[in-house]
């Protein structure tokens, strides 16, 4: 990998906070520099992408989408209005593969259930079964 120099300024608070880092990961600060661009950088290209599905999956689904869905919410409701304990929740859940959102995994909290294996195999095949392709009916 080529390196190029630059020359930055800082504030004073950031730059000893840099150094003291710095002096604990025991790497030089313009590794430490090139560390931190690097997470700042995954993040903002994290959170374009966030936007980007977000904004695929906010646009309504043309009409013969909406009839295959409806028939899939009435057969995923079949399917678990009579487990609602399964999981130790205090609440009644429902997973909605129709609308899957993705969450930064620092954002989570702690286990609240868990899910058995079967389970969990019929929500991947509901995913599957949304968006993978297939012939049309």
């Amino acid at each position: 990998m080529t390196t190029v120099k630059t020359a930055i300024s800082l504030n004073k608070t950031i730059y000893h906070r840099m150094d003291v880092m710095a002096r604990r990961l025991k790497v030089p600060r313009s590794r430490l520099c090139a560390m931190a661009l690097e997470e700042f950088f995954r993040r903002e290209e994290t959170k374009a992408l966030m936007r980007t599905l977000n904004e695929a999956y906010a646009k309504p689904s043309p009409p013969e989408d909406q009839a295959a869905l409806k028939r899939m919410r009435r057969l995923s409701w079949t399917t678990v209005k009579d487990r609602w304990g399964e999981a130790n929740l205090r609440k009644q859940s429902l997973v909605n593969v129709s609308q899957i959102f993705t969450v930064p995994k620092g954002e989570l909290g702690r286990r609240i259930g868990r899910l058995s294996a079967g389970r969990l195999q019929q929500i991947l095949n509901g995913i599957r079964l949304l968006t993978e392709p297939r012939e049309a009916e």
